[in-house]
């Protein structure tokens, strides 16, 4: 029996006090060891602190999660099975990732969690077509967009095969292409694929569905990348409008800033100060005066001011002609 080297009180017959070691039992008893966590417990765990915004310690504990579950026998699991579940892991990690702007790390994850769903499940499950589609997204935020191309080509014949070519999952593919062909400056065919996927989502949801008024905004940004300044701004205005009923706060500043930054580029200054004052008063009150989005937009907003003031200054029929104003 092992002695440790702290000491406890006891008395002796005799009612004196004497100390002696602590046997392993008695230790047990006087200083229980905590009990660890199962890996069902750390999974709740992580999931409330992903629900509570606490995002590091989430990450965390999905990785316990993860690591737990690699310790814990197969037998034990039957539906979902254990490489099932490490997969599910995987993919809220990744949500972690991506609330903390680890971008790569998130790509990471969902690539581990679509090779394990395409052992399991094969490629052609929906499980596994939607994991590859998140994938997709992350490859067009760090700008591969031909490796984004490839992977929403497999997704899009899934897809199209099982749900069909007029199906939400359809829509959201055509946006992923559509986003994709813009990183690669090809702005007809995403224009192109942005009308698809407007056409899709407008037939089953309407117009005013958060998704259908996401895609309002694209087509509106990708017209203003081309120049085309009447039908970005038809665009834009249709989703801020939209987006200012709704509670995507964030959202909302963006169509400003594109619709000011549209009506910037028309000269017509007076509407252009409104849409990016707004706009920057919401990135700043939701992201902080650091963030990149507030950054640009007191840029916009900075330049829009100066014109205006330098036509303040000049005669009024030359105020009129800079303005855009004149007949």
């Amino acid at each position: 029996m092992a002695v440790h080297p702290v000491r406890y009180s006891v008395r002796d017959g005799g009612g004196h006090t004497c100390t002696q070691p602590i046997s392993d039992q008695v230790f047990q008893r006087v200083c229980p060891l905590p009990r660890e966590h199962t890996w069902a417990e750390k999974l709740q765990m992580a999931r409330d602190a992903l629900h509570q915004h606490r995002y590091i310690q989430a990450d965390n504990l999905f990785r316990d999660t993860i690591l737990l579950l690699s310790k814990e026998p197969a037998e034990n699991f039957r539906r979902p099975n254990r490489r099932i579940r490490t997969a599910m892991c995987y993919l809220e990690l990744a949500d972690c990732q991506l609330k903390l702007n680890r971008t790569e790390l998130a790509l990471g994850c969902l690539q581990t969690a679509g090779q394990i769903q395409v052992a399991e499940l094969g490629v052609q499950h929906m499980h596994t077509s939607d994991t590859l589609l998140r994938c997709a997204d992350c490859l067009i935020r760090l700008g591969r967009p031909a490796e984004a191309i490839a992977t929403l080509d497999t997704v899009y014949r899934t897809v199209s095969d099982k749900l069909g070519r007029d199906s939400p999952l359809a829509a959201e593919c055509c946006v992923k292409f559509g986003e994709a062909h813009l990183k690669r400056h090809d702005l007809q065919f995403s224009v192109h694929m942005f009308a698809k996927a407007m056409k899709i989502r407008e037939n089953l949801f309407g117009c005013t569905d958060e998704k259908t008024v996401d895609v309002y905004h694209l087509i509106g940004s990708a017209y203003l990348t081309r120049g085309e300044l009447p039908i970005a701004i038809e665009f834009l205005e249709k989703a801020a409008d939209l987006r200012l009923k709704s509670t995507n706060h964030e959202a909302t500043a963006d169509s400003l800033a594109q619709l000011g930054v549209a009506r910037l580029q028309l000269r017509q200054y007076d509407h252009a100060f409104s849409c990016l004052d707004r706009a920057l008063y919401a990135y700043c009150q939701i992201l902080g005066e650091d963030h990149e989005k507030s950054k640009e937009c007191k840029v916009q907003l900075d330049r829009c001011r100066a014109t205006r003031r330098a036509l303040e200054t000049l005669s009024p029929e030359t105020g009129l002609v800079l303005s855009g104003k004149a007949e």
